[in-house]
């Protein structure tokens, strides 16, 4: 008995080592394909700094301490560049639970690039969850325009994509575990640019096929030992993708 102990032990440490290595080498490689050395002119610090195709040509989005600058280079210096946020005014793009985070970068749409969008990434290997502040490029003025910090999107696996083609985001979650082993309630938000209103609204009843498929694959779920409170979550959640479907843009509402 004390040996089958033993070899389970071994045999989660070793799952766990694996996992905690693939997901290193994930965001290494990401970082990597798209992160350059950058210095100030004070040698002895350097910074971090993320290429990205933008409208004011080739920018980048540099980590400094407790900033996050942007700015061309090497037409500028980097006392030229702007402090786009910062640790006071958005803590989690820096740390979670006081523990430094991943920070990844991307402009889009990719088709006309107008906004910067830097994700905050806090991954264990058995949840991942992520921030996201999203900035406007206007006459090379930057302007927050969309904000989610680690708890405003509920889930154990949280993230986020962004459209090629128009300017356009979706924000991935759950609301929540069933009784079937890896059944969770998994949800979507789609959130598009109103020029006119200057600001991100959401855009799910443009998406009834997604929501269509999503409420296909609620059917699959094996309901047998789900708890009281995740049934009626579940219950809510189809509910509102019907609504979805026939055509009103709502999104998920606890009762």
């Amino acid at each position: 008995m004390r040996n089958i102990f033993k070899r389970q032990i071994t045999l989660y440490l070793l799952i766990l080592l694996f996992t905690l290595t693939i997901t290193y080498m994930v965001y290494s490689n990401q970082l990597d394909r798209n992160e350059v050395k950058f210095s100030n002119s004070k040698e002895s610090i350097c910074y971090s700094a993320q290429k990205l195709e933008l409208p004011i040509s080739v920018g980048y989005v540099v980590t400094c301490n407790n900033s996050i600058f942007l700015g061309n280079y090497p037409t500028d210096s980097f006392e030229d560049f702007s402090v786009i946020e910062s640790k006071s005014t958005f803590l989690d793009l820096f740390e979670y639970n006081k523990v430094p985070i991943i920070k990844l970068s991307t402009s889009f749409p990719k088709n006309d690039p107008q906004f910067i969008a830097i994700t905050g990434i806090y991954d264990t290997g058995f949840t991942n969850r992520e921030a996201l502040g999203v900035y406007r490029i206007t006459n090379s003025k930057v302007t927050r325009a969309f904000k989610r910090g680690f708890n405003d999107v509920s889930g154990r696996w949280t993230g986020f994509e962004f459209s090629d083609t128009k300017p356009e985001i979706t924000v991935i979650g759950d609301l929540g575990a069933l009784g079937c082993a890896g059944c969770r309630i998994e949800w979507r938000d789609y959130y598009i640019w109103n020029d006119q209103n200057n600001s991100f609204e959401l855009n799910n009843s443009s998406h009834q096929d997604e929501y269509r498929k999503l409420l296909a694959e609620y059917e699959k779920y094996r309901l047998d030992d789900a708890e009281t409170e995740s049934l009626k979550t579940f219950d809510i959640a189809k509910s509102t993708i019907r609504q979805i479907i026939q055509g009103e843009n709502t999104t998920f509402k606890t009762l």
